[in-house]
Order: C-alpha cells, then sequence, then structure tokens
C-alpha cells in the first residue's frame, strides 16, 4: 500500500499519522532550530517518552515538536527513496559513539517527521536538528526495539483508531462497522527494525514478531505483523473475535510485551452502521449517515471519595464533587473521529488514557466541532441546595467545583453530591432551549479488598471485589498513576456487570501506566496513584429544543491511594 505524505498540528500534541496520511499547518521563522522539551513522539500514538511504552522503535516514523526547524511552507519528500536531508533541514540521533541520520518524511517551521534507521542502537541519547546551518540544543531521546503506535482518526493517540478491512481498505467508522470473524489490519508504526532499505519501502513482509491484539479484552488471531510497502509504516492483520459489537469497543496491541496506545473501533452483528443504546441510537445515527447534524447535550455530577495519606495531615478522606455539561454538534465526520460522546469506559473492558498533568483524562476533541449555546451558567440543586455549574467556553461548562476538597477533609459538611435526588436544570441560551433533568446519586459501592491495595505491580493481574449493585448496574474500576517530574498521567478504565463481584485488570493493560512518583499539590505531599471503585448507570435522557439527545450522568468514585510499582 503506498501512502501520500501530508501532515496537521494539533493543538494537543497528537499523533499526526493516520493511514500515512498527514494535514498540516503553522508558521516558522528564521533562527536557530529549538526542540520543545518532551516534544519527540511515536507518529501514531503520540505517547509521552515518561511512558513505558513512550520510546521510539528502531524502524519507525517519529515526530519533533518545536520551532524554527524547517521552512514556513509544508515541504514534504517527494518520492521514495527517503533523504537524510529535506528542503535544509536534517536529523542527528546519537547513541553513545554511534550518529545516524533518520530519513525525512516533511519538515516545517513547528514540527517535522522522519524515519529512524533499523540499525539505530537501542538505549537512551540525544537528537539534534539542523536548518539552514544553524543546529538545535541537544534533545534527549529513548530509543527501544518495539513500541508500536496505533493510528487514529481524529490524530489524537486515542479514540476510534485507524483500521481497515483486510479485502477492499474501507476504513472502519461508526458508519462502515466490522463484523465478528472479519479480517482486519491495524495501521501504526513503531513495530521494529527490518532487514532492507528503510528510504525506499520494503516489500511486505512478515516481521514474525511476539504480537498480540486485544479487542474488548478478548485475544484476536493475528495472521500479519510487518511492514507495509512504505517506509516505516506498519500494519497487523487480525480476525474480529466472536459475540464483541459495541460502537467504541477498545483495541490494542501488545508486542514484544510492549503495550500499544489504546484506540476504540466499531463492530456490529450485520456491518453498516452502528448503533448503541447506551449511547448513539440507531435513528440518530441513520440521520448522520443521510448528511444530516447531531446536536448532543451530556450533563455530568461526578463524586471521587479518596482515603490516603497526606502530608502535615496524615490518614484523611478527600472528596471532591464536580459538575460538567457540554452541548456539541457533530456531522458523521466529527463524530467518526471522537472518543465515544457520551460513556465513561467501554462495558466488559479497559481502556487507557494518557496526559500531561496530575489527575486527569483528555477531554480535547479530535477535531473541529460546533459548540451549542446553553446559556449563561448551568445549576445543580439537591439535599444541601443549589449551585450553579460555570460556563468555561460557549458550549461548556468544565469541570465546575460543586463542593469537598481539602476544606472538606476539616469540614465534612462541606462536601455537596452525598447521595440523594437532584435536578440539573439550563436556562438555554440561543441554540439549546431550557432544560431540566433529574438524576439520583445513589450509596457508594466499597471495595471489599481495599486493605490488599498498597504496593501493585504492573506486571501481575489486578483483581478487585466489591459489594452491592443490582442485577443490571454496571460498576466501573478507574487506577490512574502520575510520574513525578514532569508529571504525566496514564489512567485506566474498565467496567464489569455490578452482579459479577469482581473485576480482573489483565498485565497487560496495567503495564500502560508509569510507575508512581509522589506528588506536590498545594503545599501538601499526596501519593501519585489512585485506584476507585464505583457504579456506571445508564445515562438519564433529557430533552430540549434545538437538543437531537440529550444525556445526564452521575459517577461516584470510591477508593484508596496506591502505589503502581
Amino acid at each position: 500500500m503506498n501512502c501520500v505524505f501530508r501532515i496537521s498540528r494539533k493543538t494537543e500534541r497528537d499523533a499526526p499519522f493516520a493511514l500515512c496520511v498527514f494535514l498540516v499547518s503553522a508558521a516558522a521563522l528564521a533562527a536557530q532550530p529549538t526542540i520543545a522539551p518532551d516534544g519527540i513522539f511515536n507518529a501514531a500514538s503520540n505517547l509521552y517518552s515518561e511512558l513505558p511504552n513512550g520510546g521510539i522503535a528502531q524502524g519507525s516514523i517519529f515526530v519533533i515538536y518545536g520551532s524554527n526547524l524547517g521552512p514556513a511552507a509544508l515541504a514534504q519528500a517527494p518520492s521514495l527513496p527517503l533523504g537524510t536531508q529535506l528542503a535544509g533541514t536534517s536529523v542527528n540521533v546519537t547513541m553513545g559513539s554511534t550518529t545516524v541520520s533518520p530519513l525525512m518524511v516533511f519538515t516545517l517551521a513547528d514540527h517535522l517527521a522522519a524515519v529512524l534507521p533499523s540499525t539505530t542502537p537501542a538505549g537512551t541519547g540525544t537528537v539534534t536538528v539542523t536548518y539552514n546551518g544553524q543546529t538545535s540544543a541537544a534533545a534527549p531521546i529513548r530509543v527501544v526495539a518495539n513500541a508500536f503506535g496505533i493510528s487514529t482518526l481524529g490524530q489524537t493517540g486515542g479514540g476510534p483508531g485507524v483500521l481497515t478491512d483486510a479485502v477492499t481498505y474501507q476504513v472502519n467508522t461508526l458508519f462502515a462497522s466490522a463484523t465478528p470473524g472479519e479480517i482486519m489490519t491495524l495501521w501504526g508504526t513503531g513495530l521494529g527494525a527490518i532487514h532492507g532499505d528503510d528510504a525506499s519501502g520494503p516489500v511486505e513482509t512478515d516481521l514474525h514478531l511476539n504480537v498480540q491484539v486485544y479487542v474488548g479484552n478478548q485475544p484476536a488471531a493475528v495472521s500479519y505483523s510487518g511492514r507495509s510497502s512504505s517506509p516505516g509504516l506498519d500494519q497487523i492483520n487480525f480476525a474480529v473475535p466472536a459475540g464483541l459489537s459495541g460502537c467504541y469497543v477498545p483495541v490494542a496491541a501488545v508486542v514484544n510485551g510492549v503495550v500499544s496506545n489504546f484506540v476504540s473501533m466499531s463492530i456490529a452483528p450485520q456491518g453498516g452502521i452502528c448503533s448503541d443504546p447506551m449511547s448513539l441510537p440507531a435513528p440518530s445515527m441513520a440521520k448522520l449517515a443521510a448528511g444530516g447534524t447531531l446536536n448532543v447535550g451530556s450533563l455530568w455530577l461526578t463524586r471521587i471519595s479518596t482515603d490516603f495519606n497526606i502530608s502535615l495531615l496524615g490518614a484523611v478522606t478527600l472528596v471532591q464533587d464536580y459538575g460538567d455539561g457540554y452541548f456539541y454538534q457533530y456531522n458523521q465526520a466529527t463524530l467518526d473521529a471522537q472518543r465515544s460522546p457520551v460513556a465513561l469506559a467501554p462495558f466488559s473492558a479497559c481502556t487507557v488514557y494518557v496526559c500531561n498533568g496530575f489527575g486527569c483524562i483528555p477531554t480535547a476533541l479530535p477535531q473541529p466541532v460546533n459548540r451549542l449555546d446553553g446559556g449563561a451558567a448551568l445549576s445543580v440543586t439537591g439535599p444541601k441546595g443549589t449551585k450553579p455549574i460555570a460556563r468555561t467556553n460557549t458550549g461548556e461548562y468544565h469541570n465546575t467545583t460543586l463542593g469537598g476538597g481539602v476544606a472538606a477533609v476539616l469540614n465534612p459538611a462541606a462536601t455537596f453530591l452525598d447521595p440523594g435526588a437532584y435536578t440539573l436544570t439550563g436556562p438555554g441560551g440561543s441554540d439549546i432551549g431550557a432544560f431540566t433533568s433529574n438524576l439520583t446519586i445513589p450509596q457508594p459501592l466499597q471495595l471489599s479488598n481495599k486493605s490488599q491495595f498498597t504496593n501493585i505491580p504492573r506486571t501481575s493481574d489486578l483483581t478487585v471485589t466489591w459489594t452491592g449493585g443490582g442485577p443490571n448496574d454496571y460498576v466501573a474500576v478507574v487506577g490512574q498513576s502520575t510520574t513525578q517530574s514532569p508529571q504525566v498521567t496514564a489512567t485506566f478504565a474498565c467496567s464489569e456487570k455490578a452482579s459479577a463481584g469482581k473485576l480482573t485488570i489483565p498485565a497487560w493493560v496495567l503495564s500502560a501506566l508509569p510507575a508512581s512518583g509522589t506528588i506536590s499539590q498545594s503545599g501538601f505531599t499526596v501519593p501519585g496513584g489512585f485506584l476507585e471503585l464505583g457504579y456506571y448507570p445508564p445515562p438519564t435522557a433529557f430533552s430540549a429544543q434545538g437538543l437531537d439527545l440529550g444525556f445526564s450522568n452521575d459517577v461516584v468514585l470510591t477508593g484508596t491511594s496506591v502505589t503502581f510499582q
């Protein structure tokens, strides 16, 4: 499969590699090149180097972000074979006494892409960029044998992945679902070195690696894993496991023990348009398929209650209460590239999110959508009165603190989202009419084996048990680990039926988390790892003029601080 290389820069440092099609825009100044701190990534996964799967594999396509790295207008390799210089830009990678020159894919002022030669020694080294005779300061790089990154439709490194059927190359989307048993191709970069010409692209050949593909936590039969006919571009062919369906089924690959980024795919028993009663009903999907748009509103009330030791305070329970609201308009293309607009975690499976910072889950949209005006502010009324949920942007009411925090450690009355009945209201705006939605926050579930969780190895399966929950309820298990400096977070989210009473998180999922550091926040020192359990209830529908779909959700997580080792 031959490809055209074009590039696109995203606001979050997201993978610009999608089925070897790149889109790009930027501006440049003629000055000494500068590589951004933590600015070197696998071109598909865009995982941070601090993560265990964030190395740059031999023979893979990687990107460098910074300033003055190349010309103001995009310059891309015009043809094969690739060369080591392009429009005045070149890159050197030094590993000990060995220096190699990566093969240039494209160059631009604020980022470039290149293929790391398969002969590059593994280990830690440095990278420099030279443009028009000026060379940047050296930046660190970690070269590894294998670190496969899966390309994504939204070019974010997360959300729907770039998968095609293995016969016609039809791209898997919500409107072109795979069927159980179908042979699919997973596209990306980072399988590892080849014994051939990196510059021209090898004849397709299986690299005979130890590769597992997991779809919805189920192992899939892999029939091929190797290079395509384009430099650095890899493909893995696998059969979709039987019995699976869903619009956002998680997918990950493990290559010689190193897990990829986590993406999703669409699976339906008969193929075609995917629908999911939890988030995307069939009439709404049919409207989009016919060329229409879909106005979606989602409201969230979230309580996180965690037991841990804080410096100066000792053993405490920290309660944090939040309110959020989002109103977006999707068309078929924007919904195809988006993470699930409603679901917290995929049912009966696990996925992993990564972000830069502490205690974060990415919320950035993969590409522009229309934000809908729902009014100046939302409000929530419950047993402890009424509080506003402030607007942070048109159509977004993000992460408003309703109660809890350090103040609630000293004064438990400072919490807000205690169990009981709640009413969410919005005054309406220019796009969305006034609305009311009712939720009931239940008594929290309890981790039965919480006392066992202090130091958790990332090399062994982790079993969580609980009490409570009805026969139709689902539960979510969420684990988070943050590095000390710089702070990079990986968070897994898994779900299971409450009636099961337990859930086992596989070691290959835990292996995507970094070792937990110790984090300083607001003058206190806290652990960098957490394990939480909570109800995962179906969303509650609400309606408003101008809204096609409205969902309100309550999430109540309780847990404890841990150290992921």
